[in-house]
Order: C-alpha cells, then sequence, then structure tokens
C-alpha cells in the first residue's frame, strides 16, 4: 500500500506529459515557398482611405508608389485635394518631405514610419519562431527597437492575413489584411490598441 503514491504520481505525470504535448504549438521549418508569404507587400497601389485621428475623420486617396527598387512614396490627399502627408520609404530610411503641422510630432511620425514600412519593405530578417497551427502559420521577427512582429498567413502560403505588433509583451498594434490586387494587398486595416487612430484602405483601380 506504501507504493499507491508513488504509482499515482508516475500517473499525473504522464498524464501531464501527453497532454503537454498535444496541445504544444512546436517551431517548425517551412520551405522556401511558404517563407516568401511574408514578403508580400504593397508595390505601386492607390487606395480610397480613411483615418479616425483621435475625434477627427479623414478620408481620401492614399497613393502609394515605388519611385525605384529601393525607394516608395506614400502620399495621402483629402476628398477636397489637401495634401495631408508624403513620406518617403527606403531600405534603411525614412524621410518626412511634406506633413501638416498638426502632425509634426515625432511620436506620431513614428507611428506613420512603423505602420507602412510593414506594408512597403519586405522582411529580409530571420524569423525568431515559425509555428503552424490548424489554420494558420505564424513568423515572429524582432524589430529594432526590441519588440516583436507576428505575421500570421493561411496554410497554404497563399497570403498574409494579419500583422501583429507587440511592445514588451503587450499587444501595440494589429493589422488585418484581405485579398490581393495584382501584386498588392486588396484591403488593409490598421487599428491601435494604446491610441485613437485606425487606418482602412481599400484598393481602387489606378
Amino acid at each position: 500500500m506504501a507504493r499507491l503514491p508513488t504509482i499515482y504520481l508516475l500517473l499525473s505525470s504522464l498524464i501531464l506529459t501527453l497532454t503537454a504535448c498535444k496541445t504544444a504549438k512546436l517551431p517548425i521549418t517551412a520551405d522556401a515557398s511558404c517563407r516568401a508569404v511574408y514578403q508580400q507587400r504593397i508595390h505601386t497601389a492607390n487606395y480610397k482611405a480613411g483615418i479616425d485621428f483621435f475625434k477627427k475623420h479623414y478620408s481620401g486617396i492614399l497613393v502609394f508608389k515605388e519611385v525605384s527598387d529601393t525607394l516608395k512614396r506614400a502620399v495621402f490627399i483629402t476628398e477636397t485635394g489637401f495634401k495631408f502627408f508624403d513620406f518617403e520609404f527606403g531600405a534603411h530610411h525614412f524621410s518626412v518631405i511634406f506633413c501638416l503641422p498638426g502632425l509634426s510630432k515625432k511620436m506620431i511620425l513614428n507611428i506613420f514610419k512603423r505602420d507602412f514600412g510593414l506594408l512597403l519593405n519586405p522582411r529580409r530578417d530571420k524569423a525568431l519562431a515559425i509555428v503552424k497551427n490548424v489554420n494558420t502559420i505564424t513568423y515572429t521577427f524582432a524589430d529594432e527597437n526590441g519588440g516583436r512582429d507576428t505575421y500570421i498567413a493561411d496554410t497554404a502560403c497563399r497570403q498574409i492575413l494579419e500583422i501583429e505588433h507587440r511592445k514588451a509583451g503587450v499587444e501595440s498594434f494589429h493589422i488585418n489584411i484581405s485579398g490581393m490586387k495584382g501584386e498588392s494587398f486588396d484591403s488593409v486595416n490598421i487599428k491601435h490598441k494604446h491610441i485613437k487612430l485606425n487606418i482602412s484602405l481599400k484598393q481602387i483601380d489606378r
């Protein structure tokens, strides 16, 4: 009878081990064709755009243009023809060609730099982790400021569905992506968690 506690302990350990094996999401190695999915981005495309910034709503056209293999422009013009901002993106730099004075704050410019940079610049660095679930495959990368960018694609590796940014383990913003039109994303919705900034994009014909 003295051995019963030992048997119970062994059985409990076995059950816990089997449960952990069943639920754990183990890192996997994706082949080259699947890794290419997180390099999808916006090339040259026009979008009907809506920007909700605190209590104000702006709508107009957001134009993304590839100036060269390494340079991209993002220009937002309101429905009344007023230019809101004009940014230039490179592989390793970001320049403000024009921006409304009220938005020309470092914190706000850094948000636009990060948000649009994730949509315009393909990932070239190595993923920290690759996890395959039933319906999705995720790729997690380190960003330059110590945060984490997670790209979520369908298991067939046809398209990126979501991009999530976390800082210190807390979600900062989330990007939902739907469809492809040409070589660029068709619909994009960016929702920030800690500031009142949401951006919606729907591709239109040039």
